[in-house]
């Protein structure tokens, strides 16, 4: 079975049996390295925001973390809209409620599959701007 390795801020998924099994509840961000593989950097506890939240209707993440706590697959999010419509925030408020470790995905890496497939514990993928992110690889 494959643990993560913890070197700083930075977590590896490696078959070693001394190290952490789960990941804790926090917010890391994959990363690549030639030498390394794989790797997930932690970012912060959880998403903070510098500025007060005006209007955010709470109605659509209660029910998503309501309807996760009756699920026992996995659960899919999609957010779409036009630009400015909070779907960003709405993701990160989602997250918080949620409670997991989040693994945020902002680059279009090749077999980013094979990593996510590994991970054993319940945790949450975040790609935000998805079409921007993977735009190459949409159009060919």
């Amino acid at each position: 079975m494959k643990n993560w390795q913890q070197s700083g801020n930075s977590y590896y998924l490696r078959d070693i049996t001394s190290q952490q099994e789960k990941l804790s509840n926090a917010v890391y961000l994959v990363k690549y390295g030639e030498m390394t593989g794989f790797y997930l950097d932690k970012m912060f506890v959880d998403f903070s925001f510098s500025h007060k939240i005006y209007g955010k209707d709470n109605k659509f993440v209660d029910r998503c973390v309501k309807s996760y706590n009756k699920t026992s697959g996995n659960l899919g999010i999609l957010l779409s809209g036009v630009k400015g419509t909070g779907k960003s925030v709405t993701a990160k408020l989602i997250c918080n409620a949620l409670q997991l470790p989040v693994i945020m995905v902002d680059t279009a890496y090749d077999d980013i599959d094979v990593l996510l497939s590994e991970i054993e514990q319940d945790c949450i993928v975040l790609i935000d701007e998805y079409e921007k992110i993977f735009e190459r690889r949409i159009h060919h």
